[in-house]
């Protein structure tokens, strides 16, 4: 089945034509099923697959700090593969044996978290860059971003960590740092907070 493409790169070409000659363009149908053919094709199956590669990588990161990862993903023709999730990097402690958070446990756990915002990126990073390689249907100069909202508690305050981070590259670059064995990351990968 074909898939149609953005309306504004159909109309560019539909102005492009009538300008030649200043008649109106007529495509046939093999004309319209070339321009379809040329759009990337990102199925669900491989989009699932990332989601669930990103769910298991990124549960594990903190063994102490048992996580659910829901990862939902997203292909934009034109744009490129777009992750996002929510997750929140240290837990309060609170459940059934233990039901009275002190002043002191709030304070350990806005610690471990602001201590943990290094080990995150450099995992979002790594995480990037391989599903930059699983991705191949995406051409390669379109981008490749994994977005994490960090969730918060109802008493925290929020100051000395993002509310969320966002890592994004080109596929074309990352595949260069996945060949260079991790050399030019940095330089490959942008990195937002938000705070």
């Amino acid at each position: 089945m074909k898939k149609l493409i953005a309306l504004p790169f159909v109309l560019t070409i539909i102005v492009s034509a009538a300008g030649q000659n200043g008649t109106p363009p007529v495509f046939n149908a093999r004309q319209w099923g070339a321009v379809a053919d040329n759009a990337a094709h990102v199925n669900r199956a491989i989009i699932r697959s990332v989601e669930l590669n990103l769910d298991d990588r990124l549960s594990r990161i903190w063994p102490d700090t048992p996580m659910l990862v829901h990862t939902r993903g997203l292909y934009l023709d034109g744009y490129g593969a777009v992750f996002t999730l929510e997750m929140n990097t240290a837990s309060d402690g609170v459940g059934l044996m233990s039901t009275i958070l002190t002043p002191q446990m709030k304070v350990q756990v806005k610690q471990k978290k602001i201590e943990r915002m290094p080990q995150l990126q450099k995992a979002l990073e790594q995480a990037l860059v391989d599903v930059a390689a699983s991705l191949d249907p995406v051409p390669l100069d379109e981008q490749v971003v994994i977005e994490v909202d960090l969730l918060r508690y109802t008493w925290e305050d929020g100051a000395g960590y993002p509310a969320e981070l966002l890592v994004q590259g080109t596929r074309r670059k990352l595949l260069d740092v996945k060949r260079a064995n991790g050399a030019g990351l940095d330089a490959a990968i942008r990195v937002t907070e938000r705070r």
